[in-house]
């Protein structure tokens, strides 16, 4: 069973990390070959209302482009005041030429324009700083793109559309785990404030966004809270999946001493890193190299935690499969059935969503038209959302099997660690092995003669059979 399980994580290993290098060579190539310049809506020369040009070249073609969305008057005063244009250190050889205006198109890749007005004028400043114009006419799109200067934001009201979704989720989630998940009130609260900060960040975010349609500017402060919260709310969804992955309240009650650490040492610096990561261009500037460390290590620290999840649920399943293989008796494997169906769903379904980021940055710069990117949005807020309400489902407590994890487990850890473990949930009944639930104290009065004991001893004998080994601590199965 050892080497089944150790070639399968070595398997989900590698094909992890491929993923994860597939991701990054892409991001990489698209940033390194091409280059976007957007004019913002407060662009000093007074656009107007509505109007965008937004050009991508490459930049070892086209570095010192510099290209300005002018009617008729407003040119005339740009001819009469100082040029400026975007200096870089280096020089690239210059391959726009001014008496043909128009060969600049073998170079833009992409010209976006939306404006209400019917006349415009291009300028382009090329490497000899000599300006070339282009006149045409701009027709009129219903669509409207909202501008936004500082990074990829997006309207006011697909932000508002995100955070009542969250709040119906967050209600349905709720009721279920009210109605259904007898887990650990500690582990209920985490993932309360997980959907609590994803709310506030969505919120926070659509103040932004109506900030700067109205007034041109962000709130840094929000930005930079958005940010954090952001964070929080993915790298608390990666432990709490780990949690899951490694038996916590489902087919064990606690984590042993390692755990805890190697899992609050993971976390704190993953959040860490993550944090820096996002506000890195506000604190350092885009082109600083603390970015890209910040980057690697937010991602690295991601890859281990992924693996470390992935691994868990094998080892979960290995462990259950036999189990469930040698006790036939279908009332006897009922709650080890559950879970094993629960953790192969479970399993499933974070390989979709590890799988997703790719399909969605390969499809947004493909195929996908700008104006239908809220699909995006919705798509990943309802999957992220759903694939949190699958654990209240798949590990909800049978009508014969009311726990979640198993009522001896801790009086053994107890008596294996030699210390006292608090749990904020204890039950006040227990099982008989004709599957009633019976409350603990009401348990002497029928066992007096010597004929109900030998059951209790074959009670025990079959509990035995139900050991499961995870993380090193063995745990046994309720009946």
């Amino acid at each position: 069973m050892k080497t089944v399980v150790l070639k399968t994580n070595l398997g989900v290993f590698i094909l992890s990390f491929l993923v994860l290098v597939l991701i990054q060579c892409y991001q990489v190539n698209v940033h390194e070959e091409t280059s976007t310049y957007v004019l913002p809506l407060h662009f000093s020369y007074g656009l107007v209302k509505g109007a965008k040009i937004e050009i991508e070249f490459t930049c070892d073609e086209a570095i010192s482009l510099y290209a300005v969305l002018l009617n008729s008057q407003q040119l005339q005063d740009l001819l009469k005041a100082e040029l400026s244009y975007p200096k870089k250190s280096y020089v690239h050889p210059c391959k726009i030429q001014t008496q043909n205006r128009f060969e600049f198109k073998n170079y833009i890749k992409k010209v976006i324009n939306i404006s209400k007005t019917d006349q415009y004028t291009i300028g382009i400043l090329n490497c000899k700083q000599e300006l070339i114009t282009i006149d045409g006419k701009v027709h009129y799109q219903n669509t409207f793109r909202p501008e936004f200067p500082e990074g990829k934001q997006y309207s006011p009201e697909i932000y508002g559309c995100a955070s009542i979704i969250n709040i119906l989720f967050f209600i349905i989630w709720t009721r279920l785990l009210v109605k259904n998940w007898k887990i650990r009130k500690s582990f209920q609260i985490c993932i309360w404030l997980i959907f609590l900060a994803k709310n506030a960040q969505l919120i926070l975010n659509m103040i932004n966004s109506v900030q700067l349609l109205t007034k041109k500017q962000s709130f840094q402060t929000i930005s930079v809270i958005s940010n954090i919260l952001h964070a929080l709310v993915r790298d608390s969804t990666l432990i709490l999946v780990l949690l899951i992955a490694l038996g916590f309240t489902t087919v064990r009650s606690t984590l042993t001493i390692n755990e805890k650490i190697t899992i609050s040492i993971y976390s704190i610096l993953y959040t860490f890193f993550d944090i820096f990561n996002l506000n890195c261009e506000e604190t350092f500037g885009k082109q600083s190299n603390k970015c890209t460390t910040f980057y690697l290590i937010s991602n690295g620290l991601h890859f281990f935690i992924t693996f470390a999840i992935i691994a868990g649920f094998n080892g979960i399943l290995e462990q259950l499969r036999p189990q469930i293989e040698r006790n036939g008796i279908p009332n006897k494997t009922e709650a080890q059935h559950q879970f094993y169906i629960g953790y192969q769903k479970i399993r499933c379904y974070f390989f979709y969503y590890l799988v997703i980021p790719l399909i969605i940055l390969i499809v947004q710069s493909t195929v996908l038209h700008w104006s239908r990117e809220w699909l995006i949005v919705l798509f990943t807020e309802l999957f992220e959302l759903f694939f949190l309400l699958l654990p209240s489902y798949y590990f909800r407590p049978l009508i014969t099997n009311p726990f979640l994890y198993f009522e001896v487990y801790q009086e053994k850890y107890q008596m294996d660690k030699g210390f006292d473990f608090e749990s904020d949930y204890e039950p006040d009944y227990v099982h008989t092995e004709d599957n009633d639930i019976q409350i603990d104290g009401d348990d002497g009065e029928d066992c007096d003669d010597g004929d109900d004991a030998e059951p209790e001893n074959e009670n025990k004998d079959v509990k035995q059979e139900f050991n499961i080994d995870i993380g090193g601590l063995e745990s046994s199965d309720f009946i």
